[in-house]
């Protein structure tokens, strides 16, 4: 994993779609967050806030959009 190191985000380590540690300033995926609340690269505790749920949930709720879409065309 490249390091981040210029990350200006301590409190909110969500940006452009990504999302950082705020200790260690890694790269983290939804996969390496979603269900362990430390960073796997420092062991820091990551906190649970709402930059959080929403980098978690994109993935989920991007596939509900396109299927509701699919299902349902707009006409117009």
């Amino acid at each position: 994993m490249k390091k981040n190191n210029n990350t200006p985000y301590k409190t909110s380590q969500y940006k452009d779609e990504q999302f950082y540690c705020p200790n260690c300033g890694e790269f983290l995926h939804p996969a390496d967050i979603e269900t362990v609340s430390r960073c796997p690269y420092c062991d820091i505790v990551i906190p649970r806030d709402d930059h959080y749920e929403d980098y978690v949930l994109r993935p989920v709720i991007k596939m509900w959009v396109e299927r509701q879409n699919k299902q349902f065309p707009r006409h117009g």
